[in-house]
């Protein structure tokens, strides 16, 4: 049906023995989403005669109106938990009866995330996915990277075009600039991002002209910039902001979160609510963000000493990110893949800061991987997110790093 390519593949170093926990998993990724299914594995169904599957092939699999070859149908979901119709026991029954290999793309698939630009093969993991999460983001080893065997489907392999191998030849380099930038760990998280920020703005103006040949010379200067501890002048005088944080990111961040589509994701994000707001369970607009804005400047600070154990979760994050995305080529243009960053950004420090609010009550590193991994469960997968974040920016009007960079610092 979907056979497997193993494949030859840059990986980070921290992935390299990944295997899904299966029925051991807390939040079962067949749980609270709909399942898409491509046309060659509906079709593949359709005509089984396995006589366990055959039933549930007839009746759970729900035709997508005007579907794409790769979303062509979706699994009915079990009314009383969410859960694909295939779930039993907390395994697949067609994997089960069938293999892996008849298994959706996107089944098959998940939760790597495999990307070809020009001849580099590289393969990330999604950090919906709790063991992704707590690999990614309490083990050092996230920005080492390392050549090694894994598999994949040639059609879940998501493609960077260039226009010829010269320019192909620079934009590989820009990518890995910019982790490179993420790794400088004398600089806080706060610091590289703005550095970064500045970077992007300043390349995307070449992107539009069609200088590419122009960007060696700007990481060049940014290299030296780095090296010979000239980003002072860069990042002297940036202020922070947190009204205009909680104004950007509070209103979108909780209206998602306040709908949890598996248990593990309502257990996680009621006992976060309850240590933000108490038993308050409903409040007006004003009172909410007044609430939010007090909680968050209390727990910026927390947040450091929560981590101090796990100094590069943040950067492990973003990242993550960055590699998964093929950061700063995932938009129509560089800036727009770093205000797609920012946005990511922004909006789990609020979160994870709000958690530790409460100076008593120091919440460890484990359980903000956790909060994390159901963040990602409700925005990652989400392209929506993105277009009302930057809504958000545009009202504000921050669309220049001038006014950005107040958004970024703690």
């Amino acid at each position: 049906m979907n056979p497997l390519q193993t494949i030859t593949a840059l990986v980070p170093a921290v992935n390299t023995d990944f295997k899904c926990l299966g029925s051991e998993c807390p939040d079962n990724c067949c749980t609270g989403w709909r399942v898409p299914i491509d046309q060659t594995t509906y079709q593949a169904y359709k005509s089984s005669m396995h006589p366990g599957l055959k039933p549930l092939f007839a009746t759970k699999l729900v035709r997508e109106a005007g579907g794409s070859p790769a979303r062509y149908a979706t699994i009915e979901l079990k009314q009383e938990d969410h859960g694909c119709s295939f779930l039993e026991g907390g395994l697949c029954k067609i994997q089960s009866e069938l293999g892996e290999e008849a298994l959706s793309d996107t089944c098959g698939g998940y939760p790597r995330i495999t990307v070809q630009h020009g001849d580099l093969l590289q393969q990330g993991l999604t950090l919906s996915c709790p063991d992704a999460a707590n690999r990614v983001l309490l083990q050092e080893g996230m920005t080492e990277f390392v050549q090694a065997e894994v598999t994949t489907r040639l059609s879940q392999v998501m493609k960077i075009r260039d226009p010829n191998e010269a320019v192909a030849q620079i934009t590989r380099s820009v990518r890995f600039f910019t982790l490179r930038i993420l790794r400088q760990e004398h600089l806080a998280v706060w610091q590289r991002m703005t550095v970064l920020g500045f970077f992007c703005e300043e390349a995307a103006a070449l992107q539009k002209n069609g200088d590419f040949a122009s960007m060696s010379g700007l990481m060049d200067r940014y290299e030296d910039l780095i090296g010979n501890g000239g980003l002072d002048k860069i990042l002297s005088g940036i202020g922070s902001y947190p009204s205009i944080q909680v104004k950007v990111f509070a209103g979108i961040l909780f209206s998602k979160l306040l709908k949890p589509n598996s248990p593990h994701q309502k257990a996680v994000l009621d006992e976060f609510l309850a240590d933000v707001f108490g038993t308050q369970t409903s409040m007006a607009p004003v009172a909410f963000q007044a609430r939010v804005l007090d909680r968050y400047i209390a727990g910026i600070p927390n947040l450091e000493r929560a981590l101090a154990d796990r100094p590069s979760f943040m950067a492990n994050f973003l990242v993550n990110q960055m590699f998964n995305e093929a950061f700063p080529f995932n938009e129509s243009s560089i800036f727009e893949s770093y205000i797609r960053l920012v946005s990511r950004f922004g909006s789990l420090r609020m979160l994870l800061a709000l958690q530790c609010s409460d100076p008593a009550r120091i919440a460890a590193p484990e359980r903000l991987a956790t909060l994390t991994q159901v963040y990602a469960r409700n925005f990652e997968h989400a392209p929506q997110f993105k277009d009302a974040i930057n809504q958000a920016l545009d009202q504000a009007g921050f669309r220049s790093m001038k006014f950005i960079a107040g958004i970024i610092r703690d």
